[in-house]
């Protein structure tokens, strides 16, 4: 977690910068989830212009709470897709090991009010299928949920991609 290029770190991000440092693991969401159910995770596949299944149902986090909150902001609920105004990819670069936030110049230029909730879970209920991924195969009840909002990202790790995921430029605010 790095420090967000349009203001000092937000109490929020301080907060979950210290849980992450303690091995905490987290999921971002558009809404705050009592007990996170299994969901069939996918992939846009780009060549097939369609969504495929990606495992077995679960539940997904990352220990990475920039990932999380990316999650929790740029995601369809915030932004619904109407053409081709929604895109968004993230991860960890598994050769740099730098993040990687992308979405599309429409979604940045329309943050404003966003907000989200990153939940809170406990690593042990987890096996790492990646670097920035971890999956449950079992309900997990999160520990604590945060709200956060659109000045809690990390805007010095966000790129801009057209529709197709492919980079325009770093985005810097």
């Amino acid at each position: 977690m790095t420090k967000n290029s349009t203001n000092e770190f937000s109490s929020t991000r301080k907060k979950l910068f210290a849980l992450q440092k303690r091995g905490f693991l987290f999921h971002g969401s558009s809404h705050k989830i009592a007990v996170l159910q299994l969901r069939q995770p996918v992939n846009f596949n780009i060549k097939k212009n369609k969504y495929l299944i990606h495992g077995k149902p679960c539940v997904a986090a990352t220990p990475y709470a920039d990932i999380a909150v990316f999650r929790a902001i740029v995601n369809k609920t915030n932004f619904p897709s109407r053409s081709k105004s929604y895109a968004a990819t993230f991860g960890i670069n598994s050769r740099t090991k730098k993040l990687n936030l992308k979405t599309t110049q429409r979604v940045i230029e329309n943050l404003s009010n966003q907000h989200g909730y990153v939940h809170v879970v406990d690593k042990e209920k987890f096996s790492k299928r990646s670097i920035w991924e971890w999956r449950s195969s079992k309900i997990v009840k999160p520990l604590k949920v945060i709200k956060v909002s659109v000045r809690d990202l990390n805007r010095d790790a966000m790129k801009m991609i057209d529709y197709d995921f492919k980079i325009i430029k770093n985005y810097k605010k």
